[in-house]
C-alpha cells in the first residue's frame, strides 16, 4: 500500500510541478475594462409608448458588440491587420477572430452598463482595443438613431403630403356642393335642411385639417431629435492601460509549484521506505 500511495504522491506532485511551471512561463496578459451605459431608444414622438421589458436586450447588445460591423470598423481605425500582423498583414477575417478571442463581455448587475474588457500582452493596447470597440458601438447606436429618425420623418412628410392632397380634393368638392346648395354665409350657424350635405361636408374638412395640422407638429418636432439622437446610449468609462498584468497568476504557479515538491518529496519518501 505504501508503494501505491507513494507512486500516487509522486505523479500528482509531477503534475502539479508541470502545472505550476506552465503558469509561471505564461506571457503576461493585461486586462484593459471600459464601460458604456445602454438603453433602449425610446419611441419616435406620435409612436406608441413601449413598455414592455425584454430579457434579451443586454444579450442583444452583446451580439452587436461583437459583430463584424463594429470589430471591422475597430481593426480599420486601429489599423490591426498591419500591426498584429508578423511580416505580412492579416486579413480582416484573421484579426477578428484573435479581436474576438480576446474579448469579454459582462454585465453590471442591476444595471444598464456593459463591461467591455479587452486582454492583450501590451497594457496599452489592450485599452486602445476597449475603448475604440466601445466608441465604434455608440457611435453605430447614434447612426442607427439617426437613420430611424430620419425614416420616420421621411414617413411623416410622405403621410402629410397623401393628406394634404386629400384635402385639397375635399375642398374642391365642398366648393361645388356650396354652390349647389347656394351656401351665400359658410359661416352661418343656421342654415336650411337642406343645405346639410355641404355642412355635413364642411365638418369632414375640418376635421381633416385639424388632423393634418397636428401631423404637421410631429414633423416639426421629429428634426430636434436629429440634434441629439442618442441619450440613451454613452460611455460611462474608458480603459486605462493597467499597471500588472492579470493573467499569469504568478501567486497560484507558485503554489502549485510549491504543493508539487511536497508531494514527489512525500511519494519519494514513501517509496524509499518500501525498498
Amino acid at each position: 500500500m505504501k508503494q501505491i500511495a507513494g507512486i500516487v504522491c509522486l505523479i500528482t506532485g509531477l503534475v502539479l510541478c508541470a502545472l505550476g511551471a506552465w503558469t509561471l512561463m505564461l506571457p503576461p496578459q493585461y486586462a484593459a475594462t471600459a464601460r458604456v451605459q445602454v438603453d433602449k431608444d425610446e419611441p419616435l414622438p406620435g409612436s406608441p409608448p413601449d413598455y414592455s421589458y425584454d430579457p434579451y436586450f443586454i444579450q442583444t447588445e452583446f451580439e452587436v458588440m461583437k459583430s463584424e460591423v463594429i470589430l471591422d470598423r475597430v481593426i480599420t481605425d486601429l489599423k490591426l491587420n498591419k500591426s498584429w500582423g508578423k511580416g505580412a498583414p492579416l486579413t480582416t477575417a484573421e484579426t477578428r477572430k484573435m479581436l474576438e478571442k480576446h474579448l469579454y463581455l459582462a454585465p453590471v448587475r442591476n444595471t444598464r452598463f456593459i463591461e467591455v474588457t479587452f486582454y492583450d500582452g501590451n497594457a496599452k493596447e489592450a485599452a486602445d482595443v476597449a475603448n475604440a470597440i466601445v466608441r465604434v458601438y455608440v457611435d453605430y447606436r447614434r447612426e442607427m438613431r439617426l437613420t430611424q429618425i430620419r425614416a420616420g420623418i421621411n414617413a411623416l412628410q410622405q403621410e402629410y403630403a397623401a393628406r394634404s392632397g386629400k384635402i385639397r380634393d375635399a375642398q374642391t368638392k365642398l366648393e361645388l356642393l356650396r354652390l349647389q346648395y347656394n351656401v351665400t354665409d359658410p359661416a352661418a350657424t343656421n342654415h336650411p335642411p337642406e343645405q346639410q350635405p355641404y355642412w355635413d361636408e364642411k365638418q369632414k374638412v375640418a376635421v381633416m385639417q385639424l388632423t393634418n395640422l397636428q401631423l404637421n407638429g410631429k414633423i416639426t418636432d421629429l428634426p430636434e431629435l436629429l440634434k441629439s439622437p442618442w441619450n440613451k446610449v454613452r460611455i460611462a468609462e474608458d480603459a486605462k492601460p493597467p499597471e500588472s498584468p492579470a493573467t499569469p497568476n504568478r501567486r497560484l504557479g507558485i503554489g502549485l509549484l510549491a504543493a508539487g515538491f511536497l508531494f514527489s518529496g512525500g511519494g519519494y519518501g514513501l517509496l524509499r521506505a518500501r525498498a
